[in-house]
């Protein structure tokens, strides 16, 4: 007995093929590509968090902290505060990140946590990369 197969391609087996059995994989064959930039971003967010806490920012006026304060509020921008402060656990002056809620004449709230801008020491944009740090 023999079998004989029909290869002759029409519009609906090709359909029939696209709709059932190929599987694109998509974004699935760039995922490396993907995760390497992804890794290289976050190694640079890194290096410049540890550059923040071994280094300290120039005391900055109440006045000028304010100041940026309400522009991130404005702007819907996050925030890197340091502190003057020292961390428990690292020794290192407090940095915190966020978004700012709320800024009155003495006091900020940034993350739903209260501060006073008389402790703080400085302060940037969270995302400005090139904005070069103030150093004391």
């Amino acid at each position: 007995m023999m079998v004989i197969f029909d290869d002759s391609f029409n519009d609906q087996r090709v359909q029939h093929f696209f709709d059932y059995e190929y599987l694109d994989r998509g974004i699935v064959k760039w995922q490396g590509y993907f995760l390497s930039d992804h890794t290289s971003a976050l190694g640079r967010l890194q290096q410049r968090q540890q550059q923040l806490f071994e280094t300290k920012l120039k005391q900055q006026s109440t006045a000028k902290i304010k100041q940026k304060l309400k522009q991130a509020y404005q702007q819907q921008l996050p925030v890197l505060v340091q502190f003057n402060q020292l961390e428990e656990h690292t020794h290192h002056l407090l940095i915190i990140v966020g978004m700012v809620d709320m800024v009155t004449e003495h006091y900020c709230q940034i993350n739903n946590q209260t501060y006073e801008l008389l402790d703080m020491r400085g302060i940037i944009e969270a995302l400005d990369d090139t904005e070069p740090y103030a150093i004391q």
